[in-house]
């Protein structure tokens, strides 16, 4: 998978483009090139004259209208809390040593959530299997999701929005670094496999990697207990 590059960070778009469509080369480049053209764009009259290359010229002829675009990062944005919620909650199971943490538990808390709550915009969360197939489609970016879920559940810049300064992005990409090396480590009771495989996951920088920011968490959150509570393994894995 693509390296996550921040030596050239000029704005959160590639990494937001990985984080909405990590299954979708097509889709990811799509996003770029519209975003940055809207931004190219944003400032400027009808008349005014801008250069571009053929290959940008190529990407917008060939990519989903900008209506249709909304409608996917839209969709896009729901489907990476759900695959990030399941992995930070595994983590957290993990972490605060609640016993044999495992994505059907993750999903089972998701589950019970969706009788209570709704998406923003009114939508329902999905059921059992459609949260397996996007578990599936967002596993790539996985990491990345779970650090966003955790920022949103643990907030750690007040007032911050983290993807708009490189600053705030490197230490995003360290919590996203920490996700990695425990989706790559752990392996749930009776399942044969790690959560996820480091060659199927956008890589991060080697010195992002080797300061994997070490989190200190006090309380595992009460809600996700109480929404654990009465749950039955399944007989069938929620991930293979």
């Amino acid at each position: 998978m693509p390296l996550i590059d921040i030596e050239n960070f000029d704005s959160p778009i590639a990494l937001q483009s990985a984080m909405y469509f990590p299954s979708d080369n097509d889709l990811r480049e799509s996003y770029i090139c519209q975003s940055l053209c809207e931004i190219e764009t944003s400032n400027t009259s009808n008349a005014t004259r801008i250069s571009t290359d053929s290959g940008t010229l190529s990407r917008l002829i060939n990519s989903p209208s900008k209506k249709e675009m909304t409608k996917l990062s839209n969709k896009a944005l729901k489907d990476g809390y759900i695959a990030g919620f399941i992995l930070m909650t595994v983590y957290l199971m993990d972490y605060f040593n609640l016993k044999e943490p495992s994505i059907n538990k993750a999903i089972h808390i998701l589950e019970r959530y969706s009788l209570e709550e709704r998406f923003g915009d009114g939508t329902a969360i999905p059921k059992e299997q459609a949260i397996k197939k996007i578990w599936k489609k967002m596993k790539p970016s996985v990491h990345l999701l779970a650090a966003k879920n955790l920022l949103d559940a643990y907030p750690l810049y007040e007032g911050k929005d983290v993807f708009r300064s490189k600053e705030h992005m490197i230490e995003f990409l360290r919590i996203s670094a920490t996700f990695l090396k425990f989706g790559t480590s752990f392996k749930p009771q009776r399942q044969n496999n790690m959560l996820m495989k480091m060659e199927n996951s956008f890589q991060l920088p080697d010195e992002i990697m080797k300061k994997s920011l070490e989190l200190e968490l006090t309380l595992f959150p009460d809600g996700l207990l109480r929404l654990l509570d009465g749950y039955q393994a399944p007989k069938t894995s929620a991930y293979d």
